[in-house]
């Protein structure tokens, strides 16, 4: 039988290991708390992500677990475990040509679902145009071409890495992207405006919780504050007339900021219940993000009639990569 090591397993190196999260709170709630009122592909998803959890390895212990790849994809594998069947030659070669980037990066999330809004009713596209749309944890900008199949106002990508910040621009220059559609904004998306020391990781991702004495500082702020102190007062200088009103709007709100999920929502409640935003949050990079954004989300948004699901379009056996709550007003997609 060959056998070959774990490549990832769960992460463990944001603030908490999926295991020791387990063992300190009552699962029982947590998981019905984050199954409550999902549809049924949302609770495969839940359910597949919990058997991951509870049998693959964190990822520092990785490199002790050993397994054989038919038996993990018999017991882990499901129908979204497609990537090599979704990533031919074929689709690498549309990207390639539709999708200039500074190296090739070419994520299907994003390339071919578009952070869940493809394939969405001409209903629920017409509820985005016009708006401003939120890149939480922008990369090399890969969500801002994608994004503008939307006709949003215009995209405030978040990203502190300088490294991201250099190639996104790099990207934006190759796609000969409007400069008036977008605007980069170095700083992470967090519950409230400070400064933090940050090791600029890059590919690896780069987070509040990568962090040392040599570290540079990075500000963060809440997206209420930015929204409402910066930008909002600035375009309303910029254009008076009543029939722009709706370009002030926020629309849509994605975040892929590991590990910051729940510390980013708790500082951007006041934009959800002025805006109504469709959502798409990653919640895969810790144990907080996973069980408490839900309930968090579903708070601020109680009176709101928001509908959610979590989506996991691109799923891998020894992982739970990708998982992603979505949620948005239930009239738009009726």
């Amino acid at each position: 039988m060959e056998t070959k090591k774990f490549e990832c397993g769960m992460i463990d190196f944001l603030p908490s290991s999926f295991k020791d999260y387990f063992l300190e709170n009552n699962m029982p709630e947590k998981i019905a708390k984050l199954k409550n009122n999902l549809d049924n592909d949302s609770l495969d998803v839940v359910d597949s992500s919990l058997k991951k959890i509870v049998h693959l390895p964190d990822s520092k212990y990785k490199n002790v677990f050993y397994y054989d790849k038919e038996e993990l994809n018999k017991n882990f594998a499901d129908s979204r475990s497609c990537y090599y069947t979704l990533m031919t030659q074929e689709r690498y070669q549309y990207f390639a040509e539709h999708y200039k980037f500074p190296f090739p990066s070419y994520d299907a999330e994003v390339l071919i679902y578009h952070h869940s809004l493809f394939n969405r009713s001409d209903k629920f596209k017409s509820y985005l145009k016009n708006k401003i749309f939120i890149d939480g944890g922008s990369f090399i900008g890969d969500s801002v071409l994608v994004m503008l199949h939307y006709d949003p106002s215009k995209i405030f990508s978040f990203e502190i890495s300088d490294k991201n910040i250099e190639n996104f621009h790099l990207t934006m220059e190759l796609n000969n992207i409007n400069p008036d559609k977008f605007e980069i904004v170095k700083k992470g998306l967090t519950n409230y405006t400070h400064q933090q020391k940050i090791l600029d990781l890059q590919h690896e991702g780069v987070s509040e919780y990568f962090t040392s004495d040599d570290a540079d500082f990075v500000d963060f702020v809440s997206l209420d504050d930015f929204y409402f102190t910066d930008v909002l007062p600035r375009e309303r200088e910029r254009e008076r007339e009543r029939e722009r009103e709706r370009e002030r709007e926020v629309g849509f709100i994605k975040a892929d900021i590991e590990g910051s999920m729940v510390k980013a929502l708790q500082g951007m409640k006041k934009v959800i219940r002025t805006f109504r935003p469709v959502c798409s949050f990653a919640i895969y990079h810790s144990p907080f993000e996973f069980f408490e954004t839900k309930p968090l989300l579903e708070e601020y948004t109680k009176d709101l009639n928001y509908t959610f699901e979590v989506h996991n379009k691109v799923s891998f056996p020894d992982n739970i990569f990708g998982v992603t709550l979505f949620a948005y007003p239930t009239e738009i997609n009726e």
